[in-house]
């Protein structure tokens, strides 16, 4: 199965995700010069259970064992080599059965009531 490989990139200055065309066309700039003010995100290859795509820095509802339906942040594990749902020092494979609620820069009042681990 092929995965689709794509990216969105959030500005911190203009608090706004820049446009799909944009990201492509300046990409490789991105990643080769980094601008403080820049965070890249990557696609993670799934959709969540109502077909919106999860990316790095999506917050999402996921069934955590023996606690029930947890908020998660996703990022990528470096030892892992792949994005992980983030709960506590556990990392949880993502699946299609999770759902988006927003994400970490567009929707930051969703991480700060400490529910996130």
């Amino acid at each position: 199965m092929k995965r689709e490989i794509k990216f969105r990139a959030w500005d911190k200055n203009k608090g706004y995700f820049l446009s799909h065309s944009y990201v492509c066309e300046f990409l490789g700039d991105m990643i080769m010069n980094p601008k403080d003010h820049i965070v890249i995100m990557q696609f993670t290859g799934l959709k969540d259970k109502n077909g919106v795509e999860i990316y790095e820095g999506d917050v999402v509802l996921i069934e955590v064992a023996g606690l029930g339906i947890q908020k998660c942040r996703t990022e990528y594990d470096e030892y892992e080599q792949r994005i992980v749902a983030k709960y506590g020092c556990s990392n949880m494979k993502l699946h299609s059965g999770v759902e988006v609620i927003g994400n970490i820069y567009e929707h930051p009042h969703i991480i700060t009531n400490g529910d996130i681990k």
